[in-house]
């Protein structure tokens, strides 16, 4: 698989229809991406959760989403996360995924993960005004202690629901970089 796109949220809650802005944009993503690289491969954390991170490496691990997400993970050329942000931090689904899939040994010498080496874009929503910054500052360090590059800049909105946003605009800007991660993990 080329690029894989990543889900972050786990909204709505089970039983509730509202949208998740972050699923929203994830889907508008794939769909615009695989009609230019086939390959291109959506996952939903809200559709496929991991367990809690509870200190174990990742192939220690029996449970089967573990092992689906480390296939995922490895087969994929970049990495594209849509990343939700409350209180300033990224979402605890979206820390808790690379915890569980990169283990707590990341500071040991010979320790690699499944994502050494990938090219990462991200986008960021934040559920009120400055959130977005500061969880993408957060998840810029994380993404790099677990071994990927950063190949774009993080793309950040706050509080979708008071945004002036062109949302026509602010989908083609994610497409294009989500692009320019892709392109960026070719090169």
């Amino acid at each position: 698989m080329s690029c894989l796109i990543v889900c972050t949220s786990m909204k709505p809650a089970l039983g509730r229809h509202q949208r998740s802005a972050v699923r929203t944009f994830c889907e508008h993503i794939f769909q615009t991406l695989k009609s230019v690289d086939p390959n291109t491969a959506l996952c939903d954390l809200r559709e496929d959760p991991l367990p809690f991170f509870d200190g174990r490496l990742p192939l220690e691990h029996d449970h089967p989403a573990v092992k689906r997400w480390l296939d995922r993970v490895g087969h994929a050329s970049c990495l594209y996360l849509g990343v939700p942000a409350y209180w300033g931090l990224p979402s605890g689904a979206a820390k808790n995924w690379l915890d569980v899939l990169s283990g707590p040994a990341y500071d040991l010498s010979d320790s690699r993960t499944v994502f050494d080496g990938k090219a990462v874009g991200m986008f960021v929503v934040g559920a009120r005004d400055g959130d977005a910054e500061g969880a993408s500052s957060s998840m810029h360090k994380a993404v790099e202690a677990v071994g990927m590059r950063l190949s774009v800049p993080p793309l950040l909105l706050d509080n979708p629901r008071s945004a002036k946003v062109n949302w026509n605009t602010f989908g083609q800007q994610l497409t294009l970089h989500a692009g320019q991660c892709l392109r960026s993990s070719i090169v």
